[in-house]
């Protein structure tokens, strides 16, 4: 019975939305502040923040849309110094120096979504599915302390893993203008295994190998986003 109310409720709005003004396309970009949950928290503890872009297309003018997002993080980075056995005198004297790797995770993320946006005046809330997938990178580099270069045979070291991603979003355009709005938006997404590098294992082996470790994770995470959404 609730299946059947919903279902003619989704067609009411669809023939409401239908009868409304011409729609049309649009793009967004917004600020994105993730909050890590489950087995994703564990391991980074705390939110982390990335940038987003996005459009979306009118299916007629029937208020269902298809868009395509995608997003960017920076979820942890650091700094940390070594000292390293860089090469023997003709004394016979190891010679010492110091050296700093840099080390930074981010997450990518391409995602188609449905849209349901009802309504298309000065308040346009709206609903959508989600599905893509996304890759967590980490990044490391290796400086030689006073040099500027790297030294270490594999310094330039990068690490990804991809898997998928599904959820659900709800969000609320509000008009400032005939073009512009302001797009607020909160997600739900839950991503599939993956391998994540954690930047605590990093090390360099024989003074010139980075050696780190992986860690399977199921990474689920809310994402809060505020943007600005232009109309062509």
């Amino acid at each position: 019975m609730k299946r059947i109310i919903v279902f003619k409720l989704l067609i009411f709005l669809s023939i409401f939305s239908y009868g409304q003004s011409f729609r049309s396309s649009y793009s967004n970009v917004g600020f994105q502040v993730s909050q890590p949950l489950d087995s994703l928290k564990d391991i980074i503890g705390d939110v982390f923040v990335g940038i987003n872009a996005g459009t979306n297309l009118p299916i007629f003018n029937s208020g269902i849309e298809i868009g395509f997002d995608y997003s960017w993080a920076r979820m942890e980075q650091e700094d940390r110094d070594f000292v390293i056995n860089y090469f023997v005198s003709l004394t016979g004297q190891y010679v010492y120096e110091n050296a700093t790797m840099f080390l930074q995770n981010r997450n990518n993320r391409y995602v188609t979504n449905l849209r349901f946006r009802p309504f298309n005046g000065k308040f346009q809330p709206y609903a959508e599915l989600n599905c893509g997938f996304e890759s967590y990178r980490v990044l490391a580099d290796v400086i030689k302390e006073g040099y500027g270069y790297s030294y270490a045979s594999n310094s330039n070291f990068q690490y990804y893993d991809i898997t998928y991603v599904t959820g659900w979003s709800a969000g609320l355009r509000i008009s400032s203008n005939e073009k512009l709005f302001v797009d607020f938006k909160f997600q739900n997404l839950k991503s599939g295994p993956v391998n994540y590098v954690k930047l605590d294992t990093f090390t360099i082996i024989d003074d010139e190998n980075i050696f780190y470790e992986k860690t399977q994770i199921t990474p689920r995470k809310f994402v809060y986003q505020v943007g600005l959404s232009y109309t062509y």
